[in-house]
């Protein structure tokens, strides 16, 4: 951080607009075996006309998301004592993480339309709706994401990004165990005076690593020979708790 504020300085003065200079601490993570969870900090200056204290106050938004997939959510019902699978719908586009900080409340932020238009928050993610028409829309998209929630792959901390001398911020970004492998996005969004001034991406890529990504890889690369040694591995291993089991009887 303390390089971006030095980059702040010597930046030339007669710059035409505000500009944003963030980047993470690592671009990629290596998931193994013994994976618990990562924290990764995104830091980042304003580049701001005229000096700190002439400027009017800025906002700061962090999104990282990714990566997309198709997602079939499910309504279950209880009948007869079951509980089964009912009416679905199915959604395109559906990040498998996302997480957002920000420097206040989005609605202290800037307004509904700019949040939509740049799917900022969680009523903003912009699913699309293989049957739009289902009446029960909103209901399977809540679900959707109360679950991704609970299992922690939905973060949203409005007001927990710190920003220091409107000119320093930096975000604590969380992974859980369970964060999906993919290519992800970091986004970094300035607003002035509620209008979005400047913005900048940078990747971030998830990967498995050691066997892990080893037997990933093959599964992917090689899906019916992958099912087939794991069927004999589990004829084989349920085969060997048998003979245990026959000689402790005996």
């Amino acid at each position: 951080m303390l390089s971006l504020f030095f980059l702040v300085l010597i930046a030339p003065g007669g710059a035409q607009s505000d500009e944003i200079i963030a980047d993470l601490s690592d671009h990629e993570i290596e998931l193994r075996y013994s994976f618990a969870g990562r924290d990764l900090l995104l830091f980042g200056a304003i580049d701001h006309e005229g000096t700190r204290a002439d400027a009017a106050p800025y906002d700061v938004v962090v999104v990282v998301r990714g990566p997309d997939s198709v997602l079939i959510v499910r309504k279950k019902e209880k009948i007869a004592g079951i509980w089964v699978n009912q009416a679905a719908m199915i959604f395109e586009a559906v990040p498998g993480y996302y997480a957002l900080a920000s420097s206040r409340e989005l609605t202290s932020i800037t307004s509904q339309a700019v949040l939509s238009e740049n799917k900022i928050g969680f009523d903003n993610l912009g699913f699309r709706k293989t049957n739009p028409n289902t009446a029960e829309r909103t209901a399977f998209s809540d679900g959707l994401i109360r679950n991704k929630i609970n299992n922690g792959l939905y973060i949203s901390e409005e007001s927990g990004l710190r920003l220091m001398e409107n000119t320093l911020f930096q975000a604590r970004i969380h992974f859980p165990a369970n964060v999906p492998v993919g290519h992800y996005q970091a986004s970094i969004y300035l607003f002035r005076s509620g209008e979005l001034v400047a913005s900048q991406e940078t990747p971030l890529e998830i990967n498995k690593a050691g066997f892990s990504r080893a037997a990933y890889t093959f599964a992917n690369e090689h899906p019916a020979l992958y099912g087939a040694l794991a069927i004999l591995i589990a004829l084989m291993a349920g085969w060997i708790v048998g003979i245990l089991g026959r000689e402790r009887l005996g």
